[in-house]
This record gives structure tokens, sequence and C-alpha cells, in this order.
């Protein structure tokens, strides 16, 4: 079973890019971009009219009609083969429920507290998981990436455990993962597909506000609500995954006599080895309801002049969704969105 995530996207593709040759149509370049004009679309977007953008609601029925009107208005064509702007995205929701997550070891019981100290969901469409008295591993960054001579696990049987995994990719070596910048191995989407990939109970990856690029509110907010993915009955998953702060991981950590920060420094070596956590073992239990949820990307296409690049495309894309309405933060119920991704 596989899951893929996903953000609902604004897409253009340029056929046989303008450097090769001026398009057929001049009209649809809208000449010089100034701020004023990106941030007019963005007051747009992210007004509270709009709603923060919720697949599959009318405030998205409005994004995708505004995005559609912007391209229209530039002259940019339709980019689907029946000659529309829109692809249907079949989706499923899900939410969580009676989530609890506890640590222990012989002379100790941490219960983690659902939303302060973690997060947690089932990792597929089961309605109920009950893992009890998992052993709990730490693979560092977790990565298999043979184009740059690493390997995490080093051939060491995961299966049936719960995988602890340091956020990002390795930033150390100039010469390895683009020197440092976020690649695809450093999203915890990767980490989730590894640990479903080597037959683990679940995944856990720690937060840090510098691996993570943002802060624990962010994950609380992503998190707890409802979850949306595009569902594939493909290839296994974990029971669960999910997020533990800093703080309890620490408390995690010294539980099987490690020091974090020991560890994080750890990952960053290429001859770094999967390190059980021993002594510790965890409990999670957690429910949840599904819904079926269609949601719309939006597609245009600038068709270029030169024939023998007439196959040939240049893709631009940006994800319009965002969070919508939730749970009030100093009094505001609407996540406008305006960096992410108005």
């Amino acid at each position: 079973m596989k899951q893929t995530y996903f953000s609902l996207l604004a897409v253009t593709i340029l056929f046989a890019a303008f450097a090769c040759g001026p398009a057929n149509n001049s009209d649809v370049l809208p000449g010089p971009i100034s701020e004023q004009h990106i941030l007019d679309h963005v007051e747009v977007l992210a007004s509270d009219e709009f709603g923060g953008r919720t697949p599959g609601t009318v405030y998205e029925e409005m994004t995708v009609a505004y995005v559609i009107s912007q391209f229209e208005e530039l002259g940019v064509e339709p980019g689907m083969p029946d000659g529309s702007f829109t692809q249907d995205v079949p989706l499923m929701g899900q939410v969580a429920h009676n989530v609890t997550v506890s640590l222990q070891s012989d002379n100790q019981q941490v219960p983690l507290a659902y939303l302060d100290d973690a997060m947690a969901w089932p990792a597929h469409t089961q309605q109920s998981v009950d893992v009890r008295d998992a052993e709990m591993i730490y693979v560092g960054y977790g990565i298999e990436a043979p184009e740059e001579d690493w390997d995490d696990f080093k051939g060491a049987d995961v299966s049936g455990k719960v995988l602890v995994f340091k956020n990002f990719n390795p930033v150390t070596h100039e010469d390895r993962f683009d020197g440092g910048n976020r690649l695809y191995y450093g999203r915890w989407t990767y980490k989730f597909e590894q640990a479903a990939e080597k037959g683990a109970l679940g995944a856990l990856i720690i937060h840090t506000d510098e691996t993570a690029g943002y802060g624990w509110d962010v994950v609380r907010n992503s998190w707890s609500r409802e979850r949306l993915f595009v569902f594939e009955d493909e290839e296994p998953a974990t029971q669960f995954n999910g997020w533990l702060t800093h703080d309890r991981s620490r408390e995690l950590f010294e539980m099987a006599g490690l020091n974090l920060q020991d560890m994080l420094d750890a990952a960053e070596s290429p001859y770094f080895e999967p390190i059980p956590l021993t002594g510790v073992r965890i409990d999670a239990s957690m429910d949840a309801v599904y819904r079926d949820i269609a949601g719309q990307n939006v597609v245009g296409k600038i068709t270029g002049s030169d024939p023998e690049l007439a196959e040939e495309a240049v893709v631009f894309s940006a994800h319009h969704d965002h969070l919508g309405i939730g749970d009030p933060v100093d009094g505001d119920s609407i996540f406008n969105g305006a960096w992410d991704n108005a």
C-alpha cells in the first residue's frame, strides 16, 4: 500500500522553451514582473475570503477559478487533453482520534502528550492501530543513496521495530547532497517511505526548528487536522508515523543511556550504523476515520515555436492549497497561507 502525500498544483507548462525561440503568441508575455504585481495576487489568495484554500471545499473552487482567470488573462492555453484547465485529483482524508503514545523502560514510564510532545497517526486506512511493547532503533537520516555513497542502514534488519529518524539530510559534506541543501532524501515523506519499505512498525521523526525549517506549532497545526493523501493499494505501510519534539527526543535517548546531540552529530558520518535504543519500548494506539475528497489541479500551457523541441517541456509549478479553517490562534481561525503558498 502506498500513500502519496501531495499538494494541489497550479502548473504552467512551457512547450519548446522560450530560450529556444520566441513563442507563437507574444501576448502571453506579461512584461516585467513587479513586487506589487506579486503582492496583489498574494493579497487575494491569502485573504479571509478564500478561507485558507482547503482542497475539496468551496474555497478551493474559488482558488481554482482565480488561477484559471489569471491564466486566461495572460493568454495561457488550457493544458489538459480534454481542452480544460482542470485535472481531477481523487484524495482520501484522514482524521486521527484517541491518540496515545508512551515510552517505557525497566524503571520508567513516560506518557507523551498528544499535540504537545508528539504527533502520531495511522499510516494507512486502518480504523484502529494498537502497537504494544515495540522495540525502537535510531537510524540517523535513514538514507540509502548509492549515488552519494551513503547507506545509513548498512544491512541492518529493522523490520518490526519503530524507527527514529533525524530530519533533513547530511549538511557537513560539500561534495554530497548538494552541499547540504534539502533534497528529497531530507523530506519527511522519504523517511516514512523508507520505514514502510523496511517493514518497520512505525516511524518517528525528531523535530528541531533548524532541520524542519519551521516550529513545532506548524507540525501540530498541520498534523492535528485532517490529512489528505492519494491512496494507492500497492505497497506495505507502517502501522503509524509521527513526530517527536526535541525535548521528548532527548528524554527518549537518555532512557536508552544515550545523548541526543551525540546521536544527531553521529548521523553526519557516512559510517553511521543504526543504533538500538536498548531497554526502551513504545506503546502507540489510535483510531481514525476516512472520507473521499475531490481536489483539482490547474494546468495551463504556452506553446513555443521551435519544431525540434516540440515534444519537450519546461514545467513551473506551485501548490495552491493550504490548511483552511481550524482552531483559533489569537482569535483568528483562518490559516491564510500567504507564505505557503499564495
